[in-house]
């Protein structure tokens, strides 16, 4: 009669049991990695989104902007109501542009790991990391 025998099944259980234990951290690890990959996955979404739509504004305002400096300097345009409106008109898209470049991320305003999402002028929205709530 062997009297190790029991230690040795105990041995065995116990290292099962570790290993159980590691597997079980090594899935929760990945399960919040999955989420984080997950939630900048939805943020770049987000980003990429705006920045399509900023781009082509952008492009829109330069064209109308070209044609209008265009037709400024145009000699022969002789109603002054419409230079007076072009000249606001030009204010007017400087200042949205100026309002474009802005970057309400720029100080780093999200705190606790947040993800800072840029909204207009120096608007932002904070994404927070899944584990916060």
């Amino acid at each position: 009669m062997d009297h190790g025998q029991p230690f040795k099944k105990f041995n065995t259980y116990a290292q099962f049991t570790a290993l159980q234990e590691k597997v079980e951290a090594i899935s929760t690890r990945q399960d919040t990695f999955k989420s984080r990959v997950d939630s900048h996955q939805s943020t770049l979404i987000l980003v990429a989104t705006a920045s399509r739509r900023l781009l082509q504004s952008s492009k829109n305002f330069t064209a109308e902007l070209r044609q209008l400096q265009e037709w400024r300097q145009n000699k022969t345009a002789k109603d002054v109501r419409l230079r007076r409106f072009m000249g606001r008109l030009q204010k007017s898209i400087k200042a949205l542009a100026d309002m474009l470049a802005m970057d309400g991320c720029e100080p780093k305003p999200c705190q606790h790991g947040g993800t800072c999402l840029p909204r207009f002028g120096k608007k932002y929205n904070c994404l927070c990391p899944p584990y916060r709530t």
